[in-house]
């Protein structure tokens, strides 16, 4: 009897990852999106953690941009400027510095950082017609978001975010408490985005911007 209880439970949770996994999948997919990879003449790296600036810097080797741009501020975890750091393993990696650009102003949302990929271009003089953009696949959809809000549809965007296996992202990603948080957590954060940047305005953007220092 035990062996059949046994049996029967293990072919009742065969049913269901069979059933829910393609339906969770589909519910990270959505987050991901992940364009052709074609040359451009900037690459942004979007802070986080270091195998995103270690994907900018492989897009670099491999010629797929002429100049990559770093943002970040100060980490607290790791005690240095995360521009600063993704520099020096950059020119480390074989990137000559002067294809290297970097802007440590303290930031604290992924609209913030775009606004400094504006003002670096703007004041420059740069005449930039596309731009890869290195983030987090979960990311990646609020990031392209970002940047229309930011850009318009003056540039080019390619995204290229960090593939799974890079970024320790396993396919059953849903059977992680750490990345199933994630997806969660873009999610509230793609419907924050959009309250904060689009659907409010004056007084009431200001008093929702408190939010932000969560983001």
């Amino acid at each position: 009897m035990t062996h059949l209880k046994i049996f029967v439970f293990v072919i009742l949770i065969s049913i269901i990852l069979m059933v829910v996994g393609p339906l969770l999948n589909a519910v990270g997919r959505f987050l991901v999106i992940d364009d052709p990879i074609q040359h451009a003449d900037i690459i942004h790296v979007i802070s986080g953690p270091e195998y995103r600036t270690r994907y900018g810097i492989q897009l670099m080797q491999e010629g797929w941009a002429d100049e990559i741009f770093f943002t970040g501020g100060w980490c607290e975890p790791l005690e240095c400027y995360i521009g600063e750091f993704s520099r020096n393993l950059a020119v480390y990696e074989g990137v000559p510095p002067d294809l290297i650009a970097i802007d440590d102003s303290k930031i604290s949302t992924t609209f913030e950082e775009v606004g400094l990929l504006k003002e670096y271009i703007e004041d420059k003089g740069k005449e930039v017609e596309s731009v890869i953009v290195v983030t987090d696949p979960f990311h990646s959809r609020r990031a392209k978001w970002v940047y229309r809000q930011v850009f318009g549809d003056e540039i080019t965007l390619i995204m290229a975010p960090v593939p799974y296996d890079q970024a320790g992202i396993p396919d059953r990603w849903w059977l992680s408490s750490e990345f199933a948080g994630m997806v969660f957590k873009e999610y509230i954060k793609n419907a924050y985005y959009y309250v904060r940047y689009e659907a409010t305005s004056g007084r009431m953007r200001d008093l929702i911007a408190y939010f932000d220092r969560f983001n």
